[in-house]
């Protein structure tokens, strides 16, 4: 069994706009990824009784070295983690779906990306032995692949509800769009839930990522389409679409992963649909039914498209390069929530009394700069770890005066990679994730 890396307080300032946290648990580490298998492994949690406002999970891709490198092609990937449901069966859950960069090697190209996800939903499933999968469709072969890191980022503080359970409706089903023969409904069925009769609040979330191209309006990939749901007898719908290609933070990369998409920007996290304010109740029955809008795809293989295909429609064969057979992939889950009784969320209230700041630059090579804010005076360690908890530097250790302190990280000994800078204040300690590209 592994076991997480020691918990310390942290602030993770590593993306433009970072999760803050007070414990890590670092779990995949470059986990190799060469074909579509999913890789389960067994991490350690807190089990303390921590009140926890929010948890982010940090996923982090990469390269494996020479011979071996990146698949360049953007595939589909997720994060899965395993409820047991008795003593030999278990449930399985998404945690977080990706997508992967088209090609981030060679030129001025990145390399390695890194995304984050709010999972606090699945805050009650991350706690003491948590069992994990991560699986990339993958099927390129060694040498190349993908290496995959998942860290968990919580942030202590009050909070006035907390998540109790997750209902899977459906887990990534891949359904067919726009041929009548095997309707949407088909592989996404509606489905019937018992409401616990013990909880306060309900969410749905739903994840969906289309593809397939070359079909009529280049779906399910390039094309716009309304996506609806009922929960009971309330209709919510959205436009499945991402505008945001071309802003990936994991940039640049090769080929067309700037165009706009139907949920799926290559190298980004897919973020979830979430909806709430719809009618339920304890212990009743909640329908869920989702669908996209209506469609035919006049450019696939069948009687009609053969005898009189369409413009712009050659071959209504698919040929899984510039014509792909459209679909989308949809995860569907019922999250369930407890109010936290007021006394609780009061007495776990912490006053900060100092605070280690972002460093900057970030990824930096190889120097870098880190500041601390004391409100008081007080014996501090400031002290740089790698990824094994080893002690790579102390910056500054002793007494200190109130106010702000800078001090510079001169990384030319260290190899690149990740690193985390610590202070330790008295009993107190805050870590931020410091990240070094030679």
């Amino acid at each position: 069994m592994k076991k997480f890396m020691a918990l310390v307080p942290l602030l993770l300032l590593l993306a433009p706009a970072p999760a803050r946290a007070d414990l890590l648990v670092h779990t995949f580490d470059q986990l190799y990824h060469s074909w579509v298998n999913t890789h389960i492994d067994t991490f350690d949690f807190p089990t303390e009784n921590l009140e926890i406002a929010t948890v982010t999970l940090q996923y982090t891709i990469g390269c494996p070295s020479g011979p071996g490198d990146c698949d360049p092609w953007d595939r589909l990937g997720h994060v899965y983690i395993y409820e047991p449901e008795t003593d030999s069966t278990l449930v399985t859950h998404e945690l977080a779906r990706v997508i992967t960069p088209y090609d981030i090697t060679g030129g001025s190209y990145p390399g390695t990306c890194a995304w984050e996800l709010d999972v606090t939903d699945f805050q009650h499933l991350l706690q003491g032995q948590v069992i994990l999968g991560s699986q990339i469709g993958t099927y390129i072969g060694e040498p190349d692949g993908w290496l995959v890191t998942v860290d968990f980022l919580f942030e202590e503080g009050p909070t006035s509800i907390r998540s109790c359970g997750v209902e899977t409706l459906w887990l990534h089903n891949s359904a067919w769009y726009g041929n009548p023969d095997q309707p949407f409904s088909d592989y996404v069925p509606p489905v019937n839930v018992t409401v616990p009769a013990d909880v306060d609040s309900v969410k749905l979330r739903i994840t969906t990522t289309g593809h397939g191209q070359g079909n009529t309006y280049n779906a399910a990939e390039f094309s716009e389409m309304l996506h609806s749901l009922f929960v009971g007898a309330d209709y919510f719908s959205h436009i499945l679409w991402r505008d945001d290609c071309n802003s990936n933070p994991c940039s640049p990369q090769g080929g067309t992963w700037q165009y706009n998409r139907a949920g799926w920007c290559p190298g980004s996290i897919s973020e979830p649909w979430e909806i709430s304010g719809f009618s339920w109740q304890p212990g009743g029955e909640l329908m869920v039914y989702y669908f996209p809008q209506a469609y035919l795809n006049l450019c696939r293989p069948c009687e009609d498209c053969f005898d009189n295909p369409p413009p712009n429609c050659p071959d209504c064969n698919y040929n899984s390069t510039g014509h792909t057979s459209p679909y989308y992939s949809t995860t569907g889950q019922l999250v369930f929530y407890r109010e936290v009784e007021e006394s609780v969320v009061e007495a776990t209230a912490v006053v900060k009394r100092f605070e280690l700041h972002r460093n900057y630059p970030n990824p930096f090579n190889p120097v870098t700069n880190i500041s601390f804010t004391l409100e008081q005076p007080a014996l501090i360690a400031l002290e740089i770890f790698n990824l094994q908890g080893e002690v790579v530097e102390l910056l500054s250790e002793g007494f200190r005066a109130a106010g702000t302190h800078l001090v510079q990280f001169d990384a030319t000994a260290n190899s690149s990679g990740i690193y985390f800078c610590r202070l330790q204040v008295a009993e107190n300690q805050q870590t931020i994730k410091i990240a070094c590209i030679k």
